[in-house]
């Protein structure tokens, strides 16, 4: 089998994440399969299921974060995080399925043209940090998938529901990065923005909002906030904002 390039950790994730999915659409047992193989420039890994199946509907929005059929079990980023994965690594992946007849998702990753020796040592600042992350989001749902997908990249994160009791904590403890949503009762999000400045200007900030191509970056800098994550978010646009904010912290910590 030839070989692709790409993380084991983050590939391996994505096949336990459809794995996962898979077994939950057998609540009555049944059967999983993979099968690999080479196709052109592609290597593929196909994973059947004989579970219950999904609606068009479902399918199309399978690999949308958030989105999930499990209810209070689910938080509908295990297959959006596969997606998000696969991208990265310039491969697809795709869900085929019916009511009643199960579910087949292909991944294909591109064949490696050369493999390098990974280094002995990466440099400091391009090595993965782990941050301590306060957020605040007044939605449950929403701020349960941000905990899970912050938790998952291994961050220490502690979650409130109003500005006051997250103001509280950050008097407790420092933290790298603060990500408070706009419009929330009681402090809004610019009233917690000011006064996150007022007692420790040293976390990045970042404003999760519905309103983001409303917002102004330059007048969000002035108030305060660093970073804005428009609703509704990507994975991708979350990753990136806490990989900057770290990359910020590592520099004045250096």
């Amino acid at each position: 089998m030839p070989e692709v390039v790409g993380d084991p950790a983050e590939l391996r994730e994505s096949l336990m994440n459809i794995l996962f999915n898979a077994l939950d659409a057998m609540p009555r047992g049944g059967r999983v399969t993979f099968t690999t193989g080479v196709d052109g420039g592609w290597v593929y890994c196909v994973v059947t299921d004989t579970g219950v199946g999904m609606t068009e509907d479902v399918r199309q929005r399978v690999f949308e974060p958030l989105f999930t059929t499990k209810a209070e079990r689910g938080t509908g980023l295990g297959l959006s995080i596969a997606y998000g994965t696969i991208a990265r690594h310039r491969g697809e992946i795709e869900a085929r399925s019916r009511p009643g007849e199960g579910s087949a998702f292909t991944i294909r990753l591109p064949v490696a043209r050369e493999i390098h020796e990974a280094p002995s040592s990466v440099p400091p600042l391009l090595a993965e940090r782990s941050g301590r992350i306060l957020v605040i989001e007044d939605e449950q749902a929403v701020r349960e998938v941000l905990v899970d997908l912050l938790s998952r990249r291994g961050h220490d994160v502690v979650a409130c529901a109003d500005g006051r009791s997250a103001l509280a904590r950050l008097d407790a403890a420092p933290f790298d990065l603060v990500m408070v949503d706009l419009s929330m009762p009681g402090l809004s999000g610019w009233e917690v923005v000011r006064l996150v400045r007022l007692r420790d200007p040293a976390p990045a900030v970042a404003l999760i909002t519905g309103w983001g191509d409303q917002l102004d970056p330059d007048e969000a800098r002035e108030k305060g906030a660093d970073y804005i994550v428009a609703k509704p978010f990507s994975l991708d646009d979350v990753t990136a904002v806490v990989a900057r904010a770290l990359a910020r912290a590592s520099l004045r910590e250096s």
